[in-house]
């Protein structure tokens, strides 16, 4: 089956379409720009379609991280704290 392609001027007038038949059919769109490929957007992984059981390991240590009330000024500090976690199991 052939990957879905837009050019950048329609990605950027019909976003909320695209990403709405992205996440409907489970099928990249390429975007893109002065006739080259410049972006693809994808569905994003749900942990229903995830299966690599380190990734899995993450999803669950980072759900009880937050359910215990921790924050993070930012994603380089919640990942440190999430790989520290997951380490210290």
């Amino acid at each position: 089956m052939p990957t879905m392609t837009v050019g950048l001027s329609e990605a950027k007038a019909n976003l909320g379409k695209i990403t709405s038949e992205v996440n409907r059919t489970g099928e990249p769109v390429t975007v893109f720009k002065n006739n080259k490929p410049w972006v693809v957007i994808y569905p994003a992984s749900t942990p229903e379609t995830v299966t690599n059981p380190e990734t899995l390991a993450a999803m669950d240590e980072a759900d009880c991280m937050l359910q215990e009330g921790a924050r993070y000024d930012n994603v380089v500090d919640m990942l440190a704290a999430l790989k520290k976690a997951v380490r210290d199991v």
